[in-house]
């Protein structure tokens, strides 16, 4: 992984095969590349920008027979950019309101292991986020060497709405 400023980068990779004699399962995402930003102001407007895109390759194993192998290969690309306002009701009461599109497309599908060919799917997301109020207390510990530590414990309430249509 790789984080800067408001952005991140992760790599993943993971196989994973049965040892089990009476069983063929393969399972593999080799590789899986992240790319996400935090939320970041547009121009002053008052308007927040975030994303998550992701490239995944997916192997398995469609037959679990442990005589044949039936592996296949796939690709899927998500892309999933949101916009939000954060609007302050109360000096203790935030309400975030947020948009978002997704894109979604994999190389290829299966039904009962034949090839069914890409497919895509495309979906609008809402969500609202009602946060408030913090309440938090610092607690002081002294050490055994003279030192002094602090902790900082917060209840923040929080109720999150969450609207993605059937597809």
């Amino acid at each position: 992984f790789k984080t800067w400023g408001n952005q991140s980068f992760d790599l993943l990779a993971r196989l994973r095969q049965s040892e089990d004699d009476g069983r063929d399962d393969t399972f593999g995402i080799l590789p899986q590349a992240i790319w996400r930003t935090q939320p970041v102001e547009i121009s002053k407007t008052g308007l927040y920008f975030n994303q998550e895109t992701s490239f995944t390759t997916f192997l398995s194993d469609l037959d679990n027979s442990t005589l044949t192998d039936q592996l296949v290969n796939l690709q899927r690309i998500d892309v999933h950019p949101q916009l939000s306002r954060p609007i302050q009701i109360f000096p203790w009461l935030n309400f975030t309101p947020k948009v978002g599109v997704r894109e979604t497309y994999y190389t290829d599908s299966f039904q009962n292991r034949t090839s069914m060919g890409s497919v895509s799917r495309e979906m609008i997301d809402v969500q609202g986020i009602l946060e408030g109020p913090k309440i938090n207390k610092i607690f002081h510990f002294d050490n055994a060497d003279g030192g002094n530590t602090k902790f900082k414990h917060i209840i923040e309430p929080r109720f999150q709405y969450d609207f993605i249509p059937d597809i």
